[in-house]
């Protein structure tokens, strides 16, 4: 039995962050600058009522439909597979209308991670896996196995877990 990688979606495999920076720029203020929100999370930098404004897009359907896919996530995940179980994660309950996207957009962009390993769930303190990658320390806290937090603007804060800033980095690790 290979060992098991939980791998968040959100901010992890798909640029979730660049989503909302582009709706910012597109719909709130044209002439932002988005590599400041790269640097910051979003709720540091706005205003209480903007950043509500601009989170309520998540409860939109299609939202999840379209994220960019992160840098070598693909290509990684596709290595890791050899060597790991691969299970995504993701606490698609908070937003109902994720799902299909979520699901959708897993057969695009990672057709050799099979539907058996997807994880649709809330609290992935139940998840049983050796290792778990994802962007929110509360996620990592829960978890009984090694974690990875993937670094984001809204955990730089956070020092009590090993950091990786990237799919290569993971590799570096893991491969």
């Amino acid at each position: 039995m290979k060992p098991r990688i939980a791998i968040d979606m959100d901010d992890v495999l798909a640029d979730t962050v660049g989503k909302f920076i582009n709706i910012y720029c597109r719909e709130i203020d044209p002439a932002a600058v988005p590599s400041q929100f790269r640097e910051k999370s979003f709720h540091e930098i706005l205003e209480e009522p903007v950043y509500r404004r601009l989170f309520e897009y998540v409860y939109e359907p299609g939202f999840f439909a379209d994220i960019e896919v992160m840098e070598g996530a693909r290509e990684i995940t596709e290595a890791l597979a050899q060597k790991y179980d691969l299970f995504v994660t993701s606490a698609a309950m908070e937003f109902r209308t994720s799902f299909v996207d979520k699901y959708d957009w897993l057969d695009r962009h990672f057709p050799h991670i099979p539907w058996k390993n997807r994880v649709f769930c809330g609290d992935k303190s139940i998840l049983r896996a050796d290792i778990i990658i994802d962007d929110m320390p509360y996620n990592l806290k829960a978890f009984s196995g090694d974690g990875l937090l993937f670094d984001a603007p809204h955990n730089r804060d956070d020092t009590e877990y090993r950091r990786v800033h990237s799919w290569q980095e993971i590799a570096g690790i893991l491969l």
